[in-house]
């Protein structure tokens, strides 16, 4: 099923359209925009792309589209979308910021309102406990219920400010994928969310020689805890520090 995902998702961001099926027939849908992620809400499809967010029901068949000039989206490059645990919808922008849909409205965060670090992020992701984490150029941005917290290498053992990727795992545990420097320096972290951090490199890691050098572009955590990593001509599985 993971192998699907990820299929489905690399052919997804190639697409310049959405195609959809149901009881075997399919429709196509087309607006000159390029999608660039997608979310399951129930019976709902949040699909982001590069010209706004659309919220397709798969009951009626219906679209709506959410941009700027018709919501508080913050800008029309959606990045990436996620559902959290209270299933509000988080959608995050590459130049930006984020924004929240609740209750029917969409609220925006970014620089200019929030302790947001950085209006450009890369990634986006919700652990079990309600926690959003955000990976921006500026470091790695925690949202607990109203609180923002920024990890950097000035407060943390990140070796770069600039987040590449993000993913939580069924122990609430955040990866971090940073901008790689070298071979000798970690590119991806564990951290429990609190206090706890762990390197992860090609000094402490069976077959982790390319990671380093090569940016990361997603991550997703499977069901049994193991990593998946798309990069920069490679795809990596990680699994109990191995590669």
């Amino acid at each position: 099923m993971l192998y699907r995902r990820l299929l489905f998702l690399f052919g997804l961001l190639a697409l310049t359209s959405l195609a959809y099926s149901q009881s075997g027939t399919w429709r196509h849908f087309a607006d000159g925009t390029k999608p660039t992620s997608m979310a399951k809400d129930g019976p709902y499809l949040w699909i982001g792309t590069d010209g706004g967010i659309v919220k397709f029901d798969t009951r009626t068949d219906t679209l709506a589209v959410f941009n700027t000039g018709n919501s508080a989206l913050p800008g029309s490059d959606a990045w990436r979308i996620i559902r959290d645990n209270t299933g509000a919808i988080w959608a995050e922008f590459r130049s930006s910021g984020i924004a929240r849909y609740s209750n029917g409205a969409w609220n925006a965060f970014t620089t200019s309102n929030s302790a947001l670090p950085s209006n450009s992020n890369n990634d986006i992701a919700a652990d079990s406990l309600g926690r959003i984490w955000v990976a921006t150029g500026k470091g790695l941005a925690k949202y607990d219920h109203g609180t923002w917290t920024s990890y950097t290498t000035a407060n943390s053992p990140l070796t770069s400010n600039t987040i590449t990727g993000v993913a939580c795992d069924r122990a609430n545990n955040v990866w971090i994928a940073v901008e790689p420097t070298s071979d000798s320096i970690s590119a991806l972290f564990k951290f429990n969310g609190i206090s706890t951090w762990e390197a992860h490199s090609g000094l402490t890691d069976s077959g982790c020689l390319y990671f380093n050098w090569y940016e990361t572009f997603s991550m997703i955590v499977a069901r049994d805890s193991s990593l998946w990593i798309g990069m920069e001509g490679y795809i990596a599985h990680v699994q109990n520090r191995h590669w």
